[in-house]
């Protein structure tokens, strides 16, 4: 089985990917904005201004990939685990 980490950083993970970046040599591999999206959030779903927060992140440690995601505000952190494809 395959674990891949899915981090929640409340609107933090411009701050994350940086440290992730500095200390560990972390590599972004694709990152979009609130703004970026697909569809325009339902309203009350992303706090005002929070247009240039990231949606959605995935980044690359070694041979580990850890996603991210800015649009749970008030959620710290949340473990995924699904098999690993054949």
């Amino acid at each position: 089985m395959e674990v891949q980490p899915y981090l929640f950083f409340d609107g933090r993970c411009d701050e994350a990917l940086a440290f992730y970046r500095s200390a560990l040599g972390a590599e972004v591999t694709m990152l979009m904005r609130f703004k970026d999206g697909p569809a325009p959030a339902e309203p009350g779903m992303v706090p005002p201004g929070a247009g240039d927060k990231v949606m959605h992140a995935s980044f690359r440690i070694g041979d580990t990939t850890l996603m991210v995601v800015a649009d749970r505000f008030g959620v710290s952190w949340m473990i995924i685990a699904r098999p690993a494809a054949t």
